[in-house]
């Protein structure tokens, strides 16, 4: 026999709470404010197995810097949450227009991430995305 628990474990991930952050991933990333961009990270994040936290954040400064609008899609393929994370896979498409010049470069990829509740709300531990230069 099956009992429900009176209360939700406060660990727990929601598909919901995962859902959330990944929206507000997008909308920081449209956005182009690195300071509320890299809040979502963890101070232990690593971007392609290989980039910290530190890195990351110099990256995406340089990047917005160069940017004068960004559009980000997202199709998530799956989305998996345990106690205390959430792993997500799914392919993106992000639109970059450049300072300047009124050039736009599009790419496009797999994208995996993995969330970790840290400091009482999700944060982005692990990011691992392919990048295909489309225009």
């Amino acid at each position: 026999m099956f009992i429900e628990p009176a209360f939700a474990d406060p660990w727990t991930v929601t598909e919901e709470e995962v859902r959330q952050c990944l929206k507000e991933y997008v909308a920081r990333y449209a956005e182009r404010d690195i300071h509320a961009f890299m809040a979502l990270f963890s101070k232990h994040a690593v971007e392609n197995r290989m980039l910290p936290c530190r890195d990351i954040e110099e990256i995406y400064r340089r990047y917005f810097s160069r940017s004068e609008a960004l559009s980000y899609e997202l199709k998530i393929d799956s989305l998996q949450t345990y106690t205390r994370s959430a792993y997500v896979s799914g392919h993106y498409r992000v639109v970059q227009s450049l300072k300047g010049s009124g050039c736009e470069q599009v790419y496009r990829g797999d994208i995996q991430w993995i969330f970790v509740r840290e400091e009482g709300g999700l944060r982005i531990l692990g990011m691992n995305y392919g990048k295909e230069r489309v225009k």
